[in-house]
Parts: C-alpha cells; structure tokens; sequence
C-alpha cells in the first residue's frame, strides 16, 4: 500500500531516473509495488484521455 505522498513522489520521479528500480528506492517502496501502482496509472490516464477525446468529438458534431 502506498500514502499519497509516496505516490506522488513516484510518479515525479518516473521520468528522471534511468531504471526502474531507481524510481522505486527513491520514492521509498518496493519495485514491485512501484510497478504495479505505475502501470495502474497509465492505464487511467489512458482512460482519461479516450472520455476527453470522446467529448470533444461529442461537442464538435452535436449541430
């Protein structure tokens, strides 16, 4: 289980470190949680990006 805090550090910390396990000790969890909870996340933000495209396109051709 991650605190918001930890979270948060993860996920700043994904794209400044060259491996994996580097994020994880930074951010003070294991790398199995770390993976877990990052590819969580990019599944969400998948997510979010598919129900703004749709409203968008929903928006565009409503008249």
């Amino acid at each position: 289980m991650l605190t918001d805090q930890q979270y948060k550090r993860l996920l700043s910390k994904k794209h400044k470190k060259p491996y994996f396990y580097q994020v994880a000790d930074a951010a003070g969890v294991s790398a199995k949680t770390a993976r877990k909870h990052l590819s969580y996340a990019a599944y969400l933000l998948h997510l979010c990006r598919t129900e703004a495209q749709l409203r968008r396109y929903n928006t565009i051709n409503r008249f």
